[in-house]
């Protein structure tokens, strides 16, 4: 999966879906996107298209990185198959909170 930055780079130090400042923003093209915002907390907010939208939380950049890159991971190893990847979807959102 390539990941390259959300609209060529111009979300960053907008303002995100959780009233926070977009930190980082990267798109799997068609395929899913990942957001770091900062408010007076941290989220971090995953699109796999189509199938889920979820938004994880920190209370430190070194923790909301942390996250992000896990995530990030995690939407890359999502399997394609829909019987499999509906349960991907809950073991995910259980394991990102």
């Amino acid at each position: 999966m390539i990941w390259q930055a959300y609209e060529s780079g111009k979300t960053i130090g907008q303002i995100g879906s959780e009233g926070g400042v977009i930190l980082k923003d990267e798109e799997a093209t068609d395929h899913a996107r990942i957001t770091l915002e900062q408010a007076r907390y941290f989220a971090i907010t995953v699109g796999l298209y189509g199938v889920l939208v979820h938004t994880a939380f920190a209370s430190s950049l070194e923790e909301a990185t942390q996250k992000y890159n896990a995530m990030k991971a995690a939407l890359e190893a999502a399997p394609k198959d829909n019987d499999d990847l509906y349960a991907w979807c809950d073991a995910f959102t259980d394991r990102f909170q």
